[in-house]
């Protein structure tokens, strides 16, 4: 059977082994799979539907994929221009692994994409599933994730069964994958989201503010607002609770006191928690020297600051 032949050298410096030369490095086809040639000596079969750029001695290689029509030229692969029809085609559904200078395969043909590789490492996709492998095929990061985010600080955000959580360089679970969303951290700190409720956690995953309530307003002054089954209250950074969790209104505070409502019912507090007027008014206006106007029992009366009547 005729063999159609191609070739396209390229001069490319590797170090190999224990020293560093010029290498001459060819691809040749046959029916439309690739080659590799170093050196004038086959090094592969004509197995490959792609075989990639060499990048510190390995190339990406694919098997068993299609091509597609695009728009732009493929300039990845090492051969864009041994079938011209390629340099207009995408290339898709194969599965990729990576070989050496040798042609030696260094990590197996059974992902279904590998990322570039930045600092000996890349991303590797198989069966929907992310994960990092290195050089030479080593998982760092088990292909278990639907997705990894950026690394900064040497974290990345993991995500998986819709859950998030954090992971170290090294695939080392710093926070479980169990919140449904992990806010940005500030000063060491942020709010997390799981089953519907918010807490915050630090960034060793160590939960600071149990994740049960329903919302937690800004810090000020090392306290917030928290709500919790309808009701306010008011706790400290770390979780402590300043303010029981039984009102449906806090106003702000001035003077060291705030009016409180629960239902109907009005009261004043002061900053502490510690109730200064009973909440059993249906009104209480503003003070002003001393005294305001309140409504008990349907009968309007003035109260002191400590909630004597006057």
């Amino acid at each position: 059977m005729e063999k159609k032949l191609f070739f396209i050298s390229m001069i490319m410096l590797f170090t190999i082994s224990s020293f560093s030369k010029a290498q001459k490095i060819d691809v040749y086809s046959e029916k439309e799979k690739y080659g590799l040639i170093v050196n004038q000596k086959k090094v592969t079969e004509p197995i490959y539907d792609v075989i990639y750029k060499f990048k510190n001695n390995i190339a990406k290689v694919a098997q068993h994929g299609t091509w597609r029509k695009t728009e732009s030229d493929n300039n990845s692969l090492i051969f864009p221009l041994i079938n011209l029809e390629h340099k207009k085609e995408q290339y898709e559904g194969g599965k990729y692994g990576a070989i050496d200078i040798n042609g030696k395969i260094v990590i197996p043909l059974e992902y279904s994409h590998i990322g570039n590789f930045e600092n000996n490492r890349a991303r590797a996709y198989k069966d929907g599933k992310i994960g990092i492998i290195d050089s030479e095929g080593k998982v760092i990061i088990p292909i278990e994730y639907t997705n990894i985010g950026n690394f900064e600080n040497n974290r990345a955000r993991a995500y998986k069964d819709g859950k998030i959580g954090i992971i170290d360089f090294e695939g080392k679970i710093i926070i479980p994958t169990e919140y449904t969303n992990i806010g940005n951290f500030e000063n060491n700190r942020t709010r997390a989201y799981k089953d519907g409720k918010i807490g915050i956690i630090n960034s060793e995953g160590k939960v600071i503010i149990p994740i049960e309530y329903t919302n937690i307003g800004n810090f000020e002054n090392n306290r917030a607002r928290v709500y919790k089954d309808g009701k306010i209250g008011i706790i400290d950074s770390e979780g402590k609770v300043i303010v029981p969790i039984e009102y449906t209104h806090i106003g702000n505070f001035e003077n060291n006191r705030a009016h409180v409502h629960k239902g109907k019912k009005q009261g004043i507090i002061n900053s502490t928690g510690k109730i200064i007027v009973p909440v059993e008014y249906n009104y209480i206006g503003k003070f002003h020297n001393g005294r305001a106007k309140a409504q008990r029992n349907n009968k309007m009366i003035f109260i002191d600051e400590m909630g004597n009547e006057v």
